[in-house]
């Protein structure tokens, strides 16, 4: 299964409770995990450059990536960013 994911100005806000709480390195980008309700968890992508993240489909760039699907756990979230990183469709 792909992961997909969302720009990081889609959808609604994050709430002020939303904090990462389990940050990691994978590669060249930096992976924060937050819990935006109760057992749904999610990951943000950002470059450890500082650089734009291009986004294969659709064609864009990005500060951030953020998964789309929730996860029961921040190491489900976090092993879905890494699925979209190591299947190609970031840069």
């Amino acid at each position: 299964m792909a992961a997909s994911f969302v720009r990081e100005d889609a959808g609604p806000k994050p709430r002020p409770y939303e904090k990462a709480v389990m940050t990691i390195t994978y590669k060249a980008y930096i992976i924060d995990a937050f819990e935006r309700e109760q057992d749904r968890w999610r990951a943000t992508i950002r470059r450890q450059d500082g650089m734009r993240i291009w986004v294969a489909v659709p064609p864009s760039e990005h500060e951030s990536v953020t998964t789309s699907a929730d996860a029961l756990t921040a190491e489900g979230a976090i092993d879905l960013a890494k699925q979209g990183i190591d299947g190609g469709g970031m840069i």
